[in-house]
């Protein structure tokens, strides 16, 4: 990629791109003494780098309507849940999401600028201490802080956090049920810290397998970290005797949460967490692609968890002037901003925004909301799970445990693989279930399939009807 020797490129200016101009790309390499581009990337190994093939850039478009169609007719070629019927999820899923929700994040005061201050934003340092409040209040705990990166971030950051406070112990155990992409994140992030120890899994139910779980616990354990419901979709009722035997052994305890399943479900704070984590996503978040994620992390409030909470938080007080509050960010002192390479975190601003959707989504829900929520899912995915099992060739593998919102089902019996079924059901229109064949092979052909409140009943007889077709 070599910008000097490029000869059509002189006259590629565009003018939405910034710096495009020849002369301008050239003076700046001087400056930093360089005579190609490509320098810059050496850093980059070079079997992964572009090498010194052309991008395959268009001629300018300078005028904005033009350059709009252009946008538009290039996103066209997406295929995505408003044309589609999705059961895809794993992580993130399909979720309505209200229109306040959309109305407030839209409002140029909360997206012009990604972080305010006290003294120059007090309207936004309020609402992210609203956020925090209803946080605390959906999980019955009492600190909360700055949303994370994502669940992901929020889970290894929640048992650096247990492992800090529960300091002089160097494992952590986890089960096997987790999606991989955590579970490698967890291990190359914890790895300097903490070695993590999996847990088996029984695959009738998904859950920990608990004759594994007492035989790996002992008092080199800092944290016992597990998921409910897990990412294979069982809801783990064992978590009260897991939470017990891992504080017997002076273990602190990590549940990451589905927020939505805590309309019927216990918060994990009533069996024995110790720190509870998520992803809120499907709490008025849109699908994006590479964004659209939020994490967060509750604790007790007290002084050995204020001391080592990894993330920034908003506190209040009250003014000289009589009946006023006013807000400022705290625990300063704990995060990168402050204490850089020597943080016990990353802290991460670009999940801020996404604070205004959440909130607006949980205060307009409420508890009543919320459980309904969870009855309507449940309801809805087990009606899918009944129809599915009636299909010649299709099985349910985890038979013995109930289920939030997703579920396995295995296509052994059809001798076609997930893939191919999955490229027969998009061609009617249908996202079919997250490939598992690879990530946990002991279920074979199987998909993870999600049934969101977005998807009807209709949709679930249409994937019957189409399934039946196609197998």
């Amino acid at each position: 990629m070599t910008i000097r020797m490029e000869k059509n490129v002189k006259n590629r200016i565009y003018p939405y791109m910034p710096n495009t101009t020849p002369a301008i790309r050239n003076e700046m390499m001087d400056a930093i003494g360089i005579k190609d581009i490509s320098e810059l990337f050496q850093c980059i190994p070079e079997p992964i780098r572009y090498g010194n093939k052309e991008l395959e850039m268009p001629d300018p478009i300078t005028n904005e309507r033009d350059l709009r169609r252009f946008v538009t007719k290039m996103l066209d070629k997406n295929e995505s849940c408003d044309d589609h019927i999705s059961f895809l999820g794993g992580g993130v899923a399909h979720h309505y999401v209200p229109a306040i929700c959309d109305e407030l994040v839209r409002k140029p005061e909360w997206y012009t600028t990604f972080m305010g201050q006290y003294h120059a934003d007090p309207g936004k340092i309020q609402m992210w201490w609203e956020y925090q409040s209803m946080i605390c209040d959906l999980v019955e705990m009492e600190l909360s802080g700055w949303p994370a990166q994502d669940g992901t971030t929020a889970a290894w950051g929640a048992i650096l956090t247990a492992g800090r406070v529960n300091h002089g112990r160097t494992e952590v155990l986890i089960p096997e049920n987790l999606d991989p992409q955590r579970m490698n994140a967890i291990e190359e992030v914890c790895r300097t810290k903490l070695k993590v120890i999996k847990v088996k899994i029984e695959n009738d139910t998904g859950l920990i397998d608990m004759d594994d779980f007492k035989a790996k616990l002992n008092d080199k354990t800092a944290c016992v970290y597990f998921e409910n419901p897990t990412y294979l979709g069982s809801i783990e009722v064992r978590g009260q005797e897991v939470a017990d035997l891992a504080h017997n052994h002076g273990a602190l305890v990590v549940v990451a949460v589905h927020p939505l399943s805590l309309g019927v479900m216990e918060t994990p704070k009533n069996y024995g967490a110790d720190i509870i984590c998520g992803e809120l996503q499907s709490m008025g978040v849109h699908l994006q692609y590479g964004g659209g994620m939020i994490g967060f992390i509750a604790t007790p409030f007290a002084d050995e968890w204020l001391a080592e909470y990894p993330y920034l938080s908003v506190s209040r007080n009250h003014t000289v002037v009589e009946d006023e509050m006013g807000y400022t960010v705290a625990n300063m002192g704990n995060v990168s901003y402050d204490r850089r390479e020597e943080s016990g975190d990353i802290t991460s601003t670009n999940s801020a925004l996404w604070v205004v959707p959440v909130s607006a989504y949980l205060a307009t829900m409420g508890p009543d909301g919320l459980r309904e929520m969870g009855e309507v899912i449940l309801g809805k995915s087990y009606y899918a799970k009944q129809r599915l099992s009636e299909i010649e060739g299709i099985t349910l593998p985890i038979k013995k445990a109930a289920t939030f919102m997703e579920f396995v089902v295995n296509y052994d019996k059809t001798g076609k693989t997930v893939k191919e079924i999955n490229q027969l059901l998009l061609e009617k229109g249908v996202f079919g279930g997250h490939d598992l064949s690879d990530e946990f092979p002991q279920y074979g052909q199987s998909a993870l399939f999600c049934v969101t409140e977005n998807v009807s009943k209709e949709n679930i007889d249409y994937l019957i009807d189409v399934l039946k077709e196609v197998l």
